[in-house]
């Protein structure tokens, strides 16, 4: 162990050597002396030069010492030369400060304290019993430093030592060195400090502890951003090692096992792999390691429990670390480190804290009754957490959760806390069964531009509030969750909203609650609505569900146009999340409508629904009409008998099983026939156009109607054959058909999309006709109605209507992109054309000839051959529409035209705006 060179000098030793001085002059033996020695007495005695220390420095020069001789100095020392000051033990000397600032003051190189108390500096953050700044080859020896602020703070300093010494009751660090290098600290004692005995930090270097005895205090020894430091054979009772570090470096120091804490060995991995950490040691630090095994470590009344840096799939299992002043466990820019097992509790600070500690897991861990934070986690995203209990953090925060993403946070009982769970800057956080209880300000505070983060299964009771969202935090949401009891309002929302941008700052879903309190933030309520179907009191499948909320559908099955889910075999579709009410800013809230539809056959029911709570809406439906069921699938079943548990296995076999007004429900799937509908009345209802296909296989027409009223929905009719008149479907009133519906049906591959010959009462919604030769076909018929249909791609025209009166053509049509005309009308009479988008057909948009009466209203006509074509017509009425970008005229006026009004029309960037001949009247 280091021992310096020599006895020190105490005064009574200084004083022998001047009496020896005085004889060898007397007798005339040459004496050497280098240097002055000044006696300092507080009672001013006749040996003595000065009665204050600062005297003696004062009049002193470098290299001379100082005796201070018995007594009590009430000063501050500044020591700004490099002298010797030795007391005359610690038991006859004391300086004592004045409390303001530090007792001994040291700013040159080369000084030495020796052999006296010194206490009562003051209590700045600089100040000290002993301060040294930017000095050198400095040493305190055999002294007692009490009852300051630091005992001693060395700034900036090289070549220390200080040894021997007693460096107690200090209300900072016993020794505090900030950028502290080649500095030795040896045999001393440090107790009852109240930041800790040893701290070096902020780029302290190669320093050496060695052989001192550290106790009662927070911390042993404290690394702070130091870097190459040696400990050895220091006995730390009552507390431990801390180190912190930015940079891998700064973790790396020589602690051999010779260290002790509560007279067990300090653990220090460096740079190990595979290591299985042995049992019986006093603290576990592991840094730059990879697979290293902490397991049934008891570990307890230290500073940290186990600190892993900048390390790799450390596995701690069964342990306890309890009873720390700062920490129980620290892991710090290590990745898949896995706790489980562990008990973490009464820690000074935190209970386990993870710092840049990517893909942590944590399982069935108890950080209860820490000082600050039970579960601290700082930018460690992609973690687990899971089965984790904190209790009793008093005013702090059971868990906090920072700047930090993508985590999977479950089970986790936070209670008796200031705050139960703090989110701060935290996205795409999953929390699930959190339970937050008893907790002083929320269960669950969310704050500072936290994203997107889901609560589900939240249980928040007896807290004050429940849940707060403040200070553009926004996109979460509570879902299947309970808040109730709270003393100040279940949910809170504070500044949360962020201008610019429309996403509410929470939406709760499935939420029990009473009491909301909203300012300058945005909350959606909304429930879970379940919609069940009961006929004759039996569930009953296969009932369409429509759902707005408000003017949005957010539910709707094939019978209404969308793609979800018709009612099951238990009669219920569920889970559709629906709006309650908006708080837009602040309370009050603005209520939301909700409408539910419900449609078989040839019943319907719509309601408006309060979603103030999750609930079930039943309907009763009531019909006699009969079903009977085709599945493509069912080929061969020798019971087949077009009932849901045997259905035929064609369209043509349920037709021709059908009486008049039957419904024939076609299942998913590819069916190969010619289908001819014979029987009156009936519906045929596919399961969408993306479901189920009739293929005429390139023959012939894919569906021939013969017979009145018929219904065809949700089917996709292709390739049909080559001859004229092969449709997708054809309508032939030659027989005396009349009245037709085709609702969500997609045709293509056809002469002629849809055929309607010699007949009436057509009604065409929501159908797509593309790549046909003609898209629709009408001859000879009345009342053609077509709304809210997609027509493109047809090689010739996308509607051919001749001798047809009454045709309606509405609701946003989309016609375009054929190889003629876009609507081509001959001699038809009574026709409307309003609100359709009509854009780039080769020859015209619009083309009439030897018509009458004919309205075109709140159109767009884009980039056709010509917008408009008039001939041979009379009484046409143009009004509220754009005609641009023909590549001929905007609207051409010829021959024989009579009676034409254009009105209020917007007619630009076409060859020729409207063109006219002199015939026209």
């Amino acid at each position: 162990m280091y021992r310096p060179v020599g006895d020190m000098m105490t005064v009574r030793g200084l004083i022998c050597s001047l009496l020896m001085f005085a004889a060898a002059v007397l007798i005339g033996i040459p004496y050497a002396s280098e240097a002055t020695t000044y006696v300092v007495d507080d009672d001013g005695g006749s040996w003595a030069n000065y009665t204050t220390i600062q005297d003696a420095v004062d009049n002193a020069t470098d290299g001379d010492t100082i005796l201070v001789y018995n007594g009590t100095y009430n000063e501050d020392v500044l020591v700004y030369k490099g002298l010797t000051i030795v007391g005359n033990g610690t038991a006859e000397t004391t300086v004592i400060g004045t409390g303001n600032g530090s007792v001994f003051r040291v700013t040159a190189f080369n000084v030495t304290l020796r052999s006296m108390t010194i206490r009562g500096g003051g209590s700045g953050p600089s100040d000290a019993g002993i301060r040294m700044e930017h000095v050198r080859t400095c040493a305190v020896n055999m002294t007692r430093v009490v009852d300051n602020g630091h005992g001693i703070f060395l700034n900036d300093s090289w070549l220390v030592e200080i040894l021997d010494s007693d460096i107690s009751s200090n209300d900072g660090y016993g020794i505090l060195g900030e950028n502290l290098t080649d500095s030795r600290i040896a045999d001393c004692t440090l107790s009852d400090n109240a930041l800790g005995s040893i701290a070096l930090a902020d780029g302290s270097d190669s320093d050496v502890l060695e052989g001192n005895t550290m106790s009662a205090t927070p911390h042993g020894v404290l690394l702070n951003l130091s870097t190459d430091c040696e400990l050895y054979d220091n006995i730390m009772t009552g507390c431990g090692i801390w180190i912190r570090g930015a940079y891998l470096n700064e973790y790396i120091h020589t602690i051999p096992s010779n260290n002790t804490v509560n007279a067990a060995p300090v653990y220090y991995l460096l740079n190990g792999t595979g290591v299985t950490v042995p049992p019986n040691v006093g603290e576990i630090i592991v840094v730059n390691s990879d697979n290293t095994t902490i397991s049934g470590h008891t570990i307890e009344n230290g500073s940290v429990g186990l600190s892993i840096a900048y390390s790799t799939s450390t596995s701690v299992d069964s342990c306890e670390f309890n009873g720390h002043s700062a920490f129980g466990v620290m892991v710090h820019k290590s990745r898949y480190t896995e706790i489980s097992d562990t008990m973490a509790l009464d820690n000074g600070i935190y209970g386990v804290a993870a710092v840049m500690a990517s893909g942590i897991s944590l399982s069935n861990v108890n950080a209860s009754y820490s000082g600050e934070y039970g579960l601290l986690m700082i930018q460690s995203n992609h973690s687990t957490v899971r089965d984790v209990a904190v209790i009793g953090n008093g005013t702090e925060q059971g868990v906090h959760l920072a700047i930090i993403s993508d985590c999977d946070i479950e089970n986790v009982t936070v209670t008796d806390c200031g705050i139960g769970f703090g989110l701060v800057r935290a996205s795409d956080l999953s929390l699930t069964n959190i339970i937050a209880r008893d907790n002083v300000v929320a269960g669950v505070y969310v704050d500072d531009r936290s994203r997107d983060d889901v609560f589900d299964h939240l249980i928040a009771s007896d807290n004050g509030y429940g849940l707060f969202v403040a200070n553009r935090s926004r996109g979460h949401l509570l879902v299947n969750s309970t808040l109730t009891g709270s003393s100040s309002a279940d949910i809170r929302l504070l500044d949360a909203d962020v201008a610019g941008d429309d996403d509410p700052a929470l939406t709760t879903l499935n939420v029990t609650l009473t009491t909301v309190d909203v300012m300058n933030s945005t909350l959606v309520v909304r429930n879970f609505l379940h919609v069940r179907a009961l006929k004759g009191g039996s569930p009953l499948a296969n009932v369409d569900v429509k759902v707005l909320d408000g003017n949005t559908t957010v539910y709707a099955s094939s019978g209404f146009g969308g793609n979800d889910s018709r009612t099951g075999s238990d009669g219920s579709v569920r889970w559709i999340a629906v709006t309650d009410r908006v708080y837009a800013g602040s309370a009050p809230a603005a209520e939301n409508t909700t409408t539910v539809s419900a449609r078989y056959l040839d019943w319907e029911e719509i309601r408006d629904v309060n979603m103030s709570t999750t609930h079930t809406e039943t309907f009763n439906v009531t019909t006699n009409v009969t079903v009977i069921y085709v599945d493509d699938d069912n080929a061969g079943d020798p019971d087949m008998d077009g009932s849901e548990e045997h259905p035929y296995d064609t369209i043509q076999r349920g037709i021709d099983n059908a009486s008049a007004n039957d419904t024939i429900r076609v299942y998913e799937g590819d069916y190969s026939e010619n289908v001819v509908v014979d029987v009156p009345g009936i519906s045929i209802i596919g399961n969408g156009t993306a479901n189920t296909t009739v293929d005429a296989g390139n023959s012939g027409t894919v569906m021939l109607i013969n017979v009145s009223n018929v219904t065809i929905k949700r089917l996709h009719l292709t390739d049909a054959g080559t001859q004229t008149e092969d449709s997708g479907i054809h309508l032939d009133g030659s027989a005396g058909a009349v009245g037709l519906t085709v609702h969500d049906v997609h045709v293509d591959l056809s002469q002629r999309g849809i055929f309607i010959d010699g007949s009436s009462d057509v009604v065409i919604i929501n159908v797509t006709l593309d790549n046909n030769a003609f898209g629709l076909y009408g001859d000879t018929s009345d009342d053609i109605s077509i709304a809210g249909s997609s027509i493109a791609s047809n090689t010739n025209s996308g509607m051919y209507l001749t001798d047809v009166n009454g045709a309606s053509i509405t609701d946003g049509c989309s016609i375009h992109t054929h190889g003629t005309y876009g609507i081509y009308m001959n001699n038809c009479a009574g026709g409307v054309i309003s609100d359709a988008s009509i854009t780039s057909n080769t020859n015209s948009g619009v083309y009439l000839t030897s018509s009458h009466d004919i309205w075109i209203l709140d159109s767009v006509l884009s980039s056709n051959g010509e917008g408009i074509y008039i001939t041979a017509t009379d009484n046409v009425t143009v009004v509220g529409c754009e005609v641009r970008s023909s590549t001929s005229n905007g609207i051409a006026l010829r021959a024989s035209s009579a009676d034409v009004r254009v009105e209020g029309c917007e007619i630009r960037d076409n060859n020729n705006g409207i063109s006219v001949t002199s015939s026209v009247r």
